[in-house]
């Protein structure tokens, strides 16, 4: 059903629904507090991964890569803040009121969020489009997740992570609530753990989790949940009691939310919109509540063993679990970084330098910019041309309207005949050529056109080239272009070009510049302006 109907339009409503059977549970908390409580628990662990899910689903398809890279940061810290003045505020209410005071608030908090989810859903996608994946063109999350080996270890991860997690669970609550006891203690000790959490998780994110990244990886950063697991479940087998059992919890769970998130969402990078709406909610929710449901039906089993033998038991399988995720976590990055070199040479993934943090996805496109211009290289003409044939003002005017008409239309071989002509598109012309190197279709005629008049639009083309409004992909492009000029006077108008904030615009550039050199070594450059811009 998900796959059919839109995030903009399920997510919203589901955030709404979550308020308004939490409202039914406060009221049904007054009569029947256990009913109530159970009713609760399930209205929480029901629905929030589905929200989450979706939320940052819409969120992925709303923001452009180099805008995603700059709020999904403040997004995350803001949800950090929000799990700090939760937790005090938690702390604080039963002080004053009944725990079921609580409830309201929770209530009118997502109802709160299924009116900024709407209105982040309602605002147009990095095209300008309003829902940028059609729903009815998505496949069936199944079948793509059949079809992507990586994306079932994935789902493996998150499956084993979940039970793993469960059990942990079990075994440091039990110990707290037999070390703290029932009452009001259980409510305060949670909401004061929880907030500090929070504090450590935001300190974490802003300072650790890019460097992760950078430095070891995405198959390190998904597994930091597990090896937590395994280091802080020998501690706990070392050293039984509360303390160690709170420190594998809390270290599970800050990894979780900080260094795991950071890499988990990067994995769905090769990732068309459409396939990553089939399947995201299948991994996020469907494997995650598996999970749970396995866990919790071992762990239900076990319940028989008296403690503090059970906590053990519970604690070694949970270490177990622990070391499967790991093993599956290196099996992640292989799967993964095949995925993205076919979908960045099929072009169905665009990526910039700039907007990759981690070292895994930093060399597959490094690597993948290799491969692609030398598949590219062999098909690139570059020949001198002459001044064009001279014809009466009027002549002119009408062949050229004739020209933009005919790249305007839909007719793909009336625009491949303007295109194809030896003397290379007019002054008049080129602005109409030039976005049409957006296309993948006829991005190569385009090139080859442009190419012949380089030398003498070079003002207009280099104009368009360091334009930040034209798209990255006409960017890209036309920084091949240049390939053809030979005149220093091109050459130092490339070197403003080196400024874009775009890698792969800035390699192109380079790989111009070189072929220029090639085939005129008096063209010179001013070394310290070169190495200056190496260095930034």
């Amino acid at each position: 059903m998900l796959r059919r109907t839109p995030p903009a339009s399920w997510v919203p409503m589901v955030f709404g629904g979550v308020g308004v059977l939490v409202l039914a549970d406060w009221a049904l908390g007054m009569l029947a507090p256990r009913p109530a409580a159970r009713m609760l628990y399930l209205i929480v662990s029901g629905f929030g991964p589905l929200l989450g899910s979706g939320f940052w689903l819409i969120a992925s398809e709303r923001f452009d890569p180099h805008t995603a890279k700059k709020v999904f940061g403040q997004v995350a810290g803001a949800g950090t803040l929000g799990g700090l003045l939760g937790g005090l505020g938690a702390a604080w209410l039963p002080a004053i009121a009944d725990v079921g005071a609580m409830l309201p608030w929770v209530a009118g908090l997502s109802l709160t969020g299924a009116w900024l989810i709407r209105r982040l859903a309602a605002s147009p996608g990095p095209r300008g489009e309003h829902d940028p994946v059609p729903s009815t063109s998505a496949p069936s999350g199944l079948r793509v997740l059949g079809e992507t080996p990586y994306l079932r270890n994935l789902a493996a991860l998150v499956l084993l992570g979940t039970i793993a997690a469960t059990f942990v669970d079990q075994a440091f609550k039990t110990q707290v609530k037999t070390t703290l006891g029932d009452g009001s203690s259980l409510g305060s000790f949670f909401s004061l753990y929880y907030a500090a959490l929070s504090l450590i998780t935001f300190a974490i994110q802003t300072g650790a989790s890019r460097l992760v990244l950078e430095k070891l990886g995405l198959a390190f950063a998904t597994g930091t949940p597990a090896l937590t697991f395994l280091i802080g479940g020998t501690g706990a087998l070392v050293m039984p009691g509360f303390n160690s059992l709170l420190l594998m919890d809390a270290g599970e769970t800050v990894s979780r939310a900080s260094t795991y998130r950071a890499g988990y969402e990067l994995l769905y990078t090769p990732m068309t919109p459409r396939d990553k709406r089939a399947v995201k909610s299948i991994i996020d929710v469907g494997a995650d509540r598996t999970g749970d449901i396995v866990g919790a039906g071992i762990t239900r089993q076990l319940l028989w063993i008296p403690q503090p033998n059970q906590t053990t038991v519970l604690v070694v399988l949970a270490m177990a679990c622990a070391g499967l995720a790991l093993f599956v976590a290196s099996r992640l990055t292989r799967g993964y970084v095949r995925a993205l070199e076919e979908g960045l040479l099929g072009r169905r993934v665009e990526l910039d330098l700039s907007d990759v943090d981690d070292l895994t996805t930093r060399a597959t496109l490094m690597r993948t910019l290799q491969k692609s211009q030398a598949a590219t290289s062999g098909r690139t003409p570059e020949r001198e041309v002459g001044p064009p044939e001279r014809q009466s003002i009027a002549a002119v005017g009408i062949a050229d309207l004739e020209r933009i008409v005919a790249l305007h239309s839909k007719d793909r071989e009336a625009v491949r005949r303007v295109l194809g002509s030896d003397k290379g598109p007019s002054a008049t012309v080129v602005p109409h050529v030039i976005p049409l190197l957006a296309s993948d279709e006829l991005n190569q005629e385009c090139m080859r056109a442009l190419r012949l008049v380089a030398e003498e639009h070079l003002g207009e083309l280099i104009d368009a080239l360091v334009d930040p409004h034209q798209p990255f992909v006409i960017r890209r492009r036309l920084a091949q272009v240049f390939s053809a000029c030979t005149s220093q006077r091109s050459a130092d108008a490339l070197l403003v070009g080196l400024d874009d904030l775009r890698f792969e615009v800035r390699y192109r550039i380079a790989r111009s510049l070189l072929a220029i050199i090639e085939k005129n070594p008096a063209v010179r450059f001013d070394p310290a302006r070169i190495f200056a811009l190496v260095n930034r």
